[in-house]
């Protein structure tokens, strides 16, 4: 059981890009934003109400381009177009002086949602507390950055020492209204167990300068998690789930693995505590 635990974890921190240590000492910039980890129960109950079903809708300004219907390319030529405008390329530093870099999709205004593994440095266990949030990131070059100040709620996903995908969700605030400038995606809160593997979806995320995508249905869903076959490569965590209208379900959370073969790549599902979380979030 523990060597399998240990293969979930080593997929998990595989698809955040692998954190390059300066060293005990040396300290990256000054910190701007801190992490609030939420002690919680996979056993609480998930009954949402009917105010929690209330879906978000997705928005994008007039001034940015948009997909017409589904995208057929797999590695994205125009990340600063809606919808993947509104995903972030990261830039993640922690007091310990290691960065690394994932990924985070606008979901509201001033909201972005990631996974909780993106917000903490895995060699020395210290939560990120300096981010830069590239839009449209193409290496060397972007549409538009964030930088300023920023607080997060993530899941108690290493509590422990291990991981669990129960908990590998992370809720953004970002201290300007950066969602009007890249646009966000809607969020269904409220979608059964059948619909999701009925529901046509896309995973999405970056990898160093690149931002690819992949598409299919998903194969089961549990309480937490969603499982699917659809590719995702190192740096794709915290990336959105979405559907074709372009609402995000779920959450780029790893693989699992079976020896050393990966059996499913698993997101988590939007869920009344991820909502609860993100409305209440404050400064």
């Amino acid at each position: 059981m523990k060597k399998f635990l240990s293969w979930i974890l080593f997929l998990t921190l595989l698809l955040c890009n692998t954190p390059i240590c300066l060293g005990e000492g040396e300290e990256s910039n000054e910190s701007n934003g801190s992490v609030i980890v939420i002690e919680e129960s996979s056993e609480e109950n998930q009954q949402i109400t009917e105010e929690i079903f209330e879906e978000s809708e997705p928005y994008y300004p007039d001034n940015i381009e948009r997909i017409i219907g589904p995208d057929d390319r797999i590695r994205v030529k125009d990340p600063y177009v809606y919808p993947y405008s509104a995903i972030a390329y990261m830039d993640v530093h922690a007091s310990c002086g290691c960065s690394w870099s994932c990924t985070g999709f606008m979901v509201n205004k001033d909201r972005l949602l990631t996974a909780a593994h993106c917000l903490v440095c895995t060699d020395h266990g210290q939560w990120a507390d300096k981010i830069s949030f590239y839009f449209g990131w193409r290496g060397r070059g972007y549409s538009y950055k964030y930088a300023g100040k920023w607080t997060a709620w993530v899941g108690n996903t290493y509590r422990n020492g291990t991981t669990d995908f129960a908990y590998d969700w992370g809720c953004v605030r970002l201290a300007s209204n950066v969602g009007e400038t890249t646009g966000w995606f809607g969020t269904r809160w409220s979608m059964s167990d059948s619909k999701y593997t009925s529901t046509w979806v896309y995973v999405a995320g970056y990898r160093g300068a690149d931002l690819t995508y992949d598409q299919g249905y998903i194969d089961y869903v549990t309480d937490d998690n969603i499982y699917y076959q659809m590719d995702q490569i190192s740096g794709n965590s915290g990336g959105p789930i979405f559907d074709w209208e372009y609402y995000a379900v779920g959450i780029i959370n790893g693989a699992n693995l079976r020896d050393n073969v990966v059996t499913t790549h698993v997101g988590h599902r939007l869920t009344s505590k991820i909502k609860q979380h993100l409305d209440d979030l404050s400064f």
